[in-house]
């Protein structure tokens, strides 16, 4: 119903100058670093929330594991990870 051109000219108008090219540009970058982690750790608090019957809150959900402890896994993760990036 609304493309992105009509969107454009309308912000244009109300100076905000935007390009649509500028909207496809944005949209057919890859995901970032932190999109994809993200996306990785919603689909395992999912898995979790529906093992433990979906009973729902923080609490629960990382019952098996302290917040500290998972924070401390990520940041392992992506300690890792920018080493082997580096060589």
């Amino acid at each position: 119903m609304f493309g992105v051109e009509p969107i454009c000219r309308v912000l244009t108008e109300h100076g905000t100058k935007i390009a649509p090219s500028t909207y496809y540009a944005v949209k057919s970058r890859p995901a970032s670093a932190r999109a994809v982690r993200d996306e990785r750790l919603k689909t395992e608090i999912t898995r979790i929330f529906v093992d433990n019957y979906q009973v729902y809150g923080a609490r629960k959900i990382l019952g098996w594991r302290t917040p500290a402890e998972v924070l401390e896994e990520q940041l392992r993760s992506s300690q890792q990870a920018s080493v082997a990036a580096t060589g």
